[in-house]
């Protein structure tokens, strides 16, 4: 059964209640991309946040889900494990979306991209939890980083249900941590050094992004020699329509 509400219904839900729940660490407005830029970072939104005086990023990808309870070959022994009900949403093959390997890229290695997805699909539990507060503690909370990289060409699910706290991502059966708790979401939080070395990841990250959406670009030779910080600003500035970058 599809959900009977939209991605971005339950986006815009989840967003406020997180802001509102958290809103004493968070240190700026919610970073929504457009449409557009989605397709080139690969999240819905971005949270900057201050805890205990450490600054840093987290980042949100909204899914809704399906519920199934009828036993299929393919899903028959998830429904088996979980007795009886499943929720699952879909990863898209990367020949038709490269979102999954973009957040995998952001998140390298940290735990601060994840994928949610509610624990209910009707309309009328969507409204209840929405004027009750209590999307957050009804939504499932995948590491993007635990489920991996994902080098086929085939498209996949992931499986969760209420009150597991492990989850299935499949057609490759693999067992994934799964969090209901966003209270301790600081816990998730690091430090982050910015040197020469990050500003040197951070470029080639940018060059990856831009391979990843067929953008066509061409940088100028002697943009190699400047400081790497400038290689970044250039991409930033030229591709991405940032203005300013600080650090």
């Amino acid at each position: 059964m599809k959900s009977q509400f939209s991605e971005r219904e339950f986006e815009f839900a989840f967003n406020m209640e997180f802001f509102r729940q958290h809103r004493n660490a968070i240190i700026d407005f919610p970073n929504i991309p457009s449409q557009n830029i989605e397709g080139l970072v690969g999240f819905d939104v971005e949270f900057r946040m201050n805890i205990n005086n450490i600054q840093n990023s987290i980042f949100f990808q909204h899914k809704i889900p399906n519920y199934i309870t009828n036993r299929t070959r393919r899903n028959g022994e998830f429904i088996d494990y979980f007795n009886g009900s499943v929720y699952y949403f879909n990863i898209y093959s990367r020949l038709i979306s490269n979102q999954h390997q973009l957040l995998y890229n952001l998140a390298n290695g940290n735990e601060n991209v994840y994928y949610t997805s509610p624990i209910f699909y009707r309309r009328e539990s969507f409204r209840t939890n929405l004027f009750e507060n209590s999307i957050l503690q009804n939504t499932a909370l995948i590491n993007v980083f635990a489920i991996g990289e994902i080098i086929d060409e085939e498209s996949h699910r992931i499986y969760y249900a209420p009150g597991n706290n492990v989850g299935f991502f499949s057609s490759i059966p693999k067992n994934i941590p799964i969090k209901f708790n966003f209270n301790n979401i600081q816990y998730h939080l690091i430090s982050q050094k910015i040197d020469d070395t990050y500003m040197e990841n951070l470029f080639y990250k940018l060059k990856g992004i831009l391979h990843s959406s067929e953008i066509k670009f061409n940088f100028p030779e002697e943009i190699f020699s400047l400081p790497v910080s400038s290689q970044c600003f250039y991409i930033l500035k030229n591709y991405f329509g940032l203005s300013w970058i600080l650090y």
